[in-house]
């Protein structure tokens, strides 16, 4: 049976992205997000506090969780669960703080989604910092260039090679679920079962758009918070983890940082060989958002 997206909720877990998460929130209610429930999992830079001024919003439910556990794909999928109970959303986008659905043609997120399928596949890009940016201090939603066809090195370059371009790296793509009969959102919200197995969808009317460093201050703090539970029992990281998280401990992080960003000679040779393309919506749009025009 169809079910039209009239009412749709995002969830997300997050954990230190106060320079990032009231953005996120703004952004998607203007693209057409009805409902957000957003759990904490242990802010310490301020993250909690906004959410908590946040929530006497109707559209925002917080949920405080500092288990250090890490049960992403219990938590997220409990979190859809409460949605379709609660607030009886047609459709869940799982996602992350520092990812953007940007729908095609101007149009809402409710607008390009499909009735019939209960699991949409959506692509997901990450978007580049140069190092021209960073030198003007310009702001990471002002980048307009993402990696269009990523290079596919392999698991141990990942890990262990020094001239590894991790930005440039094949990333999963994102998932959006019909709760209802929803079985489990999996880890990293890159998949999900559900007990209507056989109704999916590639929608490619819908793109995510990644920012996962944005200064060299938020990286550090992300990459602190992973080294915390790496090793631990039944956490999967993945490889850019299992490379960073070395780095951070030996002080050698801010000279990888510095190698993701690239410079106006990588990008034009990048572009010309079809690694990266150029898409300059994303970034007008959010930066009516943070910067209003009179």
């Amino acid at each position: 049976m169809a079910v039209k997206p009239d009412k749709v909720a995002m969830v997300l877990l997050v954990k230190n992205e106060i320079d990032i998460i009231d953005l996120n929130l703004r952004f998607h209610r203007a693209k057409g997000i009805n409902q957000f429930i957003v759990m904490d999992n242990g802010s310490t830079d301020g993250t909690l506090d906004y959410l908590r001024d946040q929530a006497e919003r109707s559209d925002l439910v917080v949920i405080d969780n500092p288990d250090s556990s890490y049960q992403q794909s219990k938590w997220m999928t409990a979190m859809a669960r409460q949605a379709r109970d609660v607030f009886g959303v047609s459709h869940v986008i799982p996602n992350d703080a520092d990812e953007f659905w940007w729908p095609k043609d101007g149009l809402s997120i409710p607008e390009v989604l499909s009735e019939d399928a209960t699991v949409q596949t959506v692509q997901r890009y990450n978007r580049l910092l140069t190092r021209e940016m960073e030198s003007a201090q310009l702001p990471f939603y002002q980048a307009e260039y993402f990696v269009k066809s990523p290079i596919l090195y392999g698991g141990e370059s990942q890990i262990n090679d020094p001239s590894c371009s991790m930005q440039l790296v094949k990333i999963s793509p994102k998932v959006i679920v019909q709760p209802r009969l929803l079985w489990k959102i999996k880890g990293g919200n890159h998949r999900a079962r559900h007990l209507k197995f056989w109704s999916k969808y590639n929608n490619s009317d819908l793109q995510v758009h990644h920012f996962p460093y944005r200064t060299y201050s938020q990286f550090e703090t992300n990459i602190a918070g992973r080294a915390e539970k790496l090793g631990r029992p039944k956490v999967k990281m993945g490889p850019h983890i299992k490379r960073w998280v070395p780095m951070y401990n030996n002080g050698t992080l801010e000279q990888e940082y510095n190698h993701l960003l690239i410079s106006d000679a990588q990008r034009t040779v990048l572009s010309e060989i079809g690694v990266v393309g150029q898409e300059k919506g994303l970034p007008a749009f959010l930066a009516d958002l943070m910067e209003p025009k009179p």
